[in-house]
């Protein structure tokens, strides 16, 4: 079913690394009827209920009813359950040599050709392995040019560093340390950081984190991007 409710299966942000086999045919009805079948002296019908998916919603039902008729025994599938944002790589296009054509990638292709902005494009799609390269740059604008009220605020880089760091949810991959001038006001150019992709059999998460800390603040200011690397390149999340 094309963008049609799914149930159980919409309650979740899209993601490589589960399925929904568990909605589809839960554990507890294995573990009702095993108990079921080792329990004939126990022959009343339990008042436990769980939810399931039901073709295209959910569905309650008591442990005591399940049927073949609500558990499906044959395989589920579905269109769309999980929509990724990606730079396209439209070096993909000529690939679709047969019947099938990337009219999608062609149409971002063009949009960006009419903008001026197809040529520099290549400079946002990496693969692993890839040396990645980006500029670090601080917005500090102070009081002069900001109003009493604003919720701009200007920070004292007196003594200021920027830490830097890539991690998997298991190790840190990368980091280093930006020194920033006492002096930095506005948008500032801090540095460059550059990374050599790690390699990978499957999709895995990292998050690129920058750090500021000063003299001024006891907490530092931290902000943190979602990475996603395949085996085909890297997105922003």
């Amino acid at each position: 079913m094309c963008d049609a409710p799914q149930g159980i299966i919409q309650t979740m942000a899209p993601g490589t690394h589960y399925n929904f086999d568990e909605s589809i045919h839960p554990t507890e009805i294995m573990a009702y009827q095993t108990k079921l079948a080792h329990s004939s002296n126990d022959s009343s019908p339990t008042k436990q209920t769980i939810e399931i998916q039901y073709g295209t919603d959910v569905k309650t039902v008591s442990l005591s009813e399940i049927n073949d008729a609500l558990i499906p025994q044959i395989p589920v599938v579905s269109h769309e359950v999980g929509q990724y944002e990606t730079f396209p790589n439209f070096d993909e296009i000529q690939k679709y040599t047969g019947s099938i054509k990337a009219k999608n990638l062609e149409v971002f292709r063009d949009r960006l050709e009419e903008k001026g902005l197809l040529g520099d494009f290549g400079g946002y799609i990496y693969e692993a392995g890839d040396q990645f390269t980006s500029k670090v740059l601080l917005a500090n604008y102070s009081e002069h040019f900001t109003a009493p009220t604003s919720v701009c605020v200007h920070v004292s880089t007196h003594a200021s560093c920027i830490h830097w760091q890539l991690a998997s949810s298991a190790k840190i991959l990368n980091e280093g340390i930006f020194s920033v001038s006492p002096n930095a006001y506005g948008l500032v150019n801090i540095g460059e950081v550059h990374i050599t992709l790690p390699e990978v059999t499957s999709p895995t998460p990292l998050t690129f984190t920058l750090t500021l800390s000063t003299a001024s603040k006891k907490e530092p200011i931290t902000n943190s991007y979602k990475l996603m690397i395949t085996n085909l390149g890297i997105y922003c999340c």
